[in-house]
C-alpha cells in the first residue's frame, strides 16, 4: 500500500487496511484513520494480542522519514499492524508530509521462495532423473541417453532462466542497498567486512576497498565517547554476528577515517544459514542533528514549563489544549480544570468593550500578531492585568492552533499608575520650581536623557526617545551663550567623569534652541558606578536660575548705586552747613551732619551714630532737641515745618527753621524720622532790623504828611486867590490896561 502522513505521525490517507485495523481494534466504524497515529505495536496484532507493556513507538520508516529523510529498507520492519513489511519513503520539508509505500515481506518475497522452492524441486529431480538414467544406461542404451540429454537441456534452461533472476533480483537489492539513505554494512561471522553501501562510505569516511575485508569493530567501534576503550566482547555488533542476537542501539558513537566521531542509531541483526550464525547486517544512521534537535527540543520545554510567563496553546475555535504551570500560578486554574475550555473563563466583567475583542480575533484569525495588555480575573474571582502576545501557528499555509504567550503586570500597572502619579506631581513640582532631571547613561556617553517637561522647560524639541546630544544640545548652547563659561562648565564636567570631584555643579548662561533666548541654569549631577568601580550613570537636576540672576544682578547695581548714594550722602553730611540728622523709631541716631556734630561737641559725625539724646552727656554739648515731635511725626506719619526760636545756643538767643519728616521703607511703613535744620539766626535779625526800620520809616512818613496837612492849609488860602484870578485872566477877555 501507499499512504501520506504529516509531521506528528497521523495519517493523511486511508488505509487499505481497514478492515484489518478494525478487526485488530485500531480502528472503529465510527472513527477516522486520519485521527490514527502510525506507531509500531511491538507485535504482529494479526496473529498476536498486543503486548501489555511494550512502549510503542513510531514505525521505523515513519523515525526515519521525520527526521527529514527519505529512503528505502528491503531488511524488513513491523508497520502499524505489526506485519513485516518492505518500505521506501520521500519526505518533503516544505510541505512538511511524509509518502510511504511497504508491501508485506511474505508478499515482496514470495517470488524468492517460488524460484527457490523450484530450483530444488529442479535439483531434486534433476538428481533423481540422473540416477534413473544411470540405471537406464545399462538398460536402455542409446534411448536413455537421449531422454537424459534433453532433460539436461531442459535442466540447464531453467538453470540459467533461474540464475539470471538471481542476477536481477541480486541487481535490483545492490541498486536498493546503494540508494538507501542509512548506512548499511555486511560483516562475516568473524567480523570482517563483507559490504558497505555508499551512504556508509559517506558517514565513515571509508572507500569500499578500504573497508572490505577489515575487522569492523578495530576500524569504527573501537572506542567509547568517554574515550575508554570498547571491549570487543561488549559491542552489539559483536553479540549479533558471533552469538546471533539481535541488537538496537539508540545512541552510540561511530569513528570516521579521520578520528572524528557521530553519535549513530543502528541495528545489528544476525545472518543465519539454518541455524549457523553466518555473519551480521549492520544498518545505521547519524543522529547527530537528531540530537541538537532533540537537545534544543528539550531546552525549549523545559523553557516554556520553566517559563516566567504563562504560556496558553489553543485550537482554532479557542479551546486550550495546552497550559504552562505558570498559568496556573497566575490564574488559580489547574490544567486539568482549563484543557478544553476556552479563554473566556479568565474574562473581567465592563472592562474592555466588545469591539476589543473583535478587534483581537480578527487580527490572529488574519494570520497576525496581536499585542496587547488583558485585564482577566482569576479562579477565586480577584482582578488582574496581563501583557499578550497572540500569534496563530501556521503549517502548510494553514493556521492550525494560536498561541499566547502572557506576562503578569498587575504590580506593574500600580506601579505605572503610581509613577503617573508620582510624575505629575513631580512635573507641578517642577513647573512651579522651574527645576528639571537628566541623566546620563555611560553606555552611551554622547548623549543625556530627560523627560519632555525638562525639555520643553529648556526650550529643546521633543525627542521621542528623549535622547539629546551632549555636545550640540548642551555645551554648544552654553557656548553659544558664553563661550569662556562653556570652557568651564566642560572642564568641571571632567573632573566629575574622572572622579576628582563628588559632585558636578555649575552655574551658566544657556541658549534655548527653540528661541534663543539666554537663560541661567544651575546643574547638579553626581556619578554612579557599577560593582567594578566603572562609571555606570550620572543622575542630575538643573534650575532656572533667570530670575535669581537677574535678582543678583540688580541687587549688584542696587548695591553700587547704594555704595555710590552712601558716599554721596557722606560728602554731603560732610559739606553741608544745615543740622541734618535721621534717627531710628527709637531715636537713636542713624546719621547726622558735621555741623550738628560739632555743636553736639563730637569731632566726627560717626560718633553719634547709634546713640540718643540722653546718650549725648559730653559736657562740650551746645544744642538739644526735644523728643515730643518727633513721637508725634513717628505716631501720626506728619510732616512739620517750623521755626525753632527756644534753642539756646550759648547765651545767644538763636533760630533754626526746621522740617521733620518720617522715613517710610518701600511698604509705607515708617521706619524712622529725618530732620534738617537751617541755622537762620542772622537772617532773623536782619528781619528785626527790618522790621525796626520798617516802624522809624512809617513814624517818619507819618511826621511828614501832618507837616505837609498843616503846611497845606496855611498855602491854600493865597493859592485859592492865585488859582481863581488865573481862572479869570484865562476865561475873560482883558483891557489893554488890564
Amino acid at each position: 500500500e501507499s499512504y501520506a502522513f504529516d509531521e506528528r505521525g497521523y495519517f493523511l490517507s486511508e488505509s487499505r487496511f481497514t478492515d484489518q485495523l478494525e478487526k485488530i481494534g485500531l480502528l472503529d466504524s465510527k472513527s477516522s484513520q486520519l485521527a490514527l497515529k502510525i506507531l509500531d505495536p511491538g507485535v504482529d496484532l494479526l496473529t498476536h494480542k498486543p503486548l501489555p507493556n511494550h512502549k510503542k513507538e513510531f514505525t521505523k520508516l515513519v523515525r526515519n522519514a521525520l527526521k527529514g529523510t527519505s529512503g528505502v529498507d528491503i531488511n524488513g520492519y513491523r508497520d502499524y499492524r505489526g506485519v513485516r513489511v518492505l518500505g521506501a519513503w520521500i519526505w518533503d520539508n516544505e510541505l512538511q508530509i511524509g509518502i510511504a509505500s511497504e508491501i508485506d515481506e511474505a508478499d515482496a518475497l514470495d517470488t524468492y521462495y517460488a524460484n527457490s522452492r523450484i530450483i530444488l524441486i529442479v535439483l531434486s529431480i534433476t538428481v533423481c532423473l540422473a540416477l534413473t538414467l544411470v540405471g537406464y544406461t545399462f538398460w536402455s542404451g542409446e534411448q536413455i541417453k537421449r531422454e537424459l540429454s534433453k532433460a539436461r537441456d531442459d535442466w540447464e534452461a531453467i538453470a540459467e532462466k533461474r540464475t539470471q533472476e538471481l542476477v536481477e533480483a541480486e541487481k535490483q537489492s545492490r541498486l536498493i542497498l546503494d540508494a538507501a539513505g542509512e548506512g548499511i554494512f555486511g560483516v562475516d561471522s568473524e567480523g570482517y567486512v563483507t559490504f558497505i553501501n555508499p551512504a556508509a562510505e559517506d558517514m565513515l569516511q571509508y572507500k569500499r576497498i578500504e573497508i572490505i575485508g577489515k575487522d569492523v569493530h578495530d576500524l569504527i567501534h573501537h572506542t567509547r565517547l568517554d574515550g575508554s576503550a570498547y571491549n570487543i566482547k561488549e559491542c552489539p555488533m559483536w553479540e549479533s554476528h558471533a552469538k546471533g542476537l539481535r541488537r538496537e542501539i539508540e545512541d552510540e558513537v561511530l569513528w570516521r577515517k579521520d578520528g572524528t566521531y557521530f553519535h549513530a542509531h543502528y541495528i545489528s541483526t544476525p545472518v543465519k544459514e539454518g541455524e549457523q550464525v553466518v555473519g551480521a547486517v549492520i544498518t545505521f544512521s547519524d543522529i547527530t542533528e537528531r540530537r541538537k534537535f532533540e537537545d534544543e527540543l528539550r531546552k525549549l520545554s523545559s523553557a516554556v514549563e520553566q517559563s516566567p510567563a504563562s504560556v496558553v496553546i489553543t485550537d482554532l475555535d479557542g479551546n486550550i489544549e495546552y497550559v504552562n504551570p505558570r498559568f496556573t500560578e497566575m490564574t488559580g486554574y489547574a490544567m486539568k480544570e482549563a484543557l478544553g475550555q476556552n479563554p473566556r473563563i479568565l474574562k473581567a466583567e465592563d472592562v474592555h468593550p466588545k469591539e476589543f475583542y473583535t478587534e483581537l480575533w480578527e487580527t490572529i484569525i488574519a494570520g497576525k500578531i496581536w499585542q496587547g495588555e488583558l485585564c482577566n480575573k482569576r479562579k477565586d474571582g480577584t482582578i488582574f492585568w496581563e501583557t499578550a502576545s497572540i500569534s496563530p501557528i501556521i503549517k502548510n499555509g494553514e493556521i492550525v492552533n494560536f498561541i499566547a504567550i502572557k506576562e503578569d503586570i498587575t504590580e506593574r500597572k500600580k506601579m505605572q499608575e503610581e509613577l503617573k502619579r508620582v510624575n505629575f506631581l513631580s512635573d507641578i513640582a517642577l513647573e512651579y520650581t522651574n527645576c528639571g532631571s537628566w541623566y546620563i547613561d555611560y553606555s552611551d556617553p554622547e548623549f543625556y536623557h530627560m523627560p519632555p517637561m525638562s525639555a520643553k522647560a529648556l526650550g529643546e524639541p521633543f525627542h521621542e526617545d528623549n535622547r539629546y546630544n551632549l555636545k550640540t544640545e548642551l555645551f554648544d548652547r552654553i557656548g553659544a551663550a558664553d563661550p569662556e563659561m562653556q570652557k568651564q562648565v566642560f572642564s568641571t564636567y571632567q573632573k566629575a567623569v574622572k572622579g576628582e570631584i563628588d559632585v558636578y555643579d555649575v552655574k551658566c548662561p544657556y541658549k534655548r534652541g527653540i528661541d534663543g533666548q539666554i537663560m541661567w541654569l544651575h546643574f547638579v549631577g553626581k556619578i554612579v558606578k557599577d560593582d567594578d568601580g566603572n562609571n555606570s550613570f550620572m543622575y542630575g537636576a538643573y534650575q532656572d536660575i533667570s530670575e535669581q540672576k537677574k535678582a543678583e544682578m540688580a541687587l549688584a547695581r542696587a548695591k553700587e548705586k547704594a555704595e555710590v548714594l552712601s558716599r554721596n550722602f557722606e560728602n554731603f553730611l560732610e559739606s553741608t552747613s544745615d543740622l541734618v540728622y535721621m534717627k531710628d523709631l527709637n531715636l537713636r541716631y542713624l546719621a547726622c551732619s558735621k555741623p550738628l556734630a560739632d555743636i553736639l561737641g563730637y569731632k566726627n559725625w560717626h560718633e553719634v551714630i547709634g546713640k540718643t539724646e540722653k546718650e549725648l552727656t559730653n559736657e562740650n554739648t551746645k544744642i538739644h532737641f526735644s523728643s515730643k515731635p518727633e513721637m508725634e511725626i513717628i505716631k501720626n506719619g506728619t510732616h512739620l515745618h517750623m521755626i525753632e526760636d527756644i534753642i539756646q545756643i550759648g547765651d545767644e538767643k538763636g533760630w533754626l527753621d526746621t522740617i521733620k519728616k518720617p522715613l517710610r521703607n518701600k511698604a509705607g511703613v515708617i521706619v524712622g524720622i529725618l530732620s534738617i535744620s537751617r541755622d537762620i539766626t542772622k537772617m532773623k535779625k536782619t528781619e528785626e532790623e527790618l522790621q525796626q526800620a520798617k516802624i522809624n520809616a512809617e513814624a517818619a512818613t507819618k511826621a511828614k504828611g501832618d507837616f505837609l496837612a498843616n503846611m497845606s492849609h496855611e498855602i491854600r488860602t493865597p493859592m485859592n486867590a492865585v488859582i481863581g484870578m488865573n481862572h479869570l485872566l484865562q476865561k475873560t477877555e482883558l483891557t489893554e490896561k488890564q
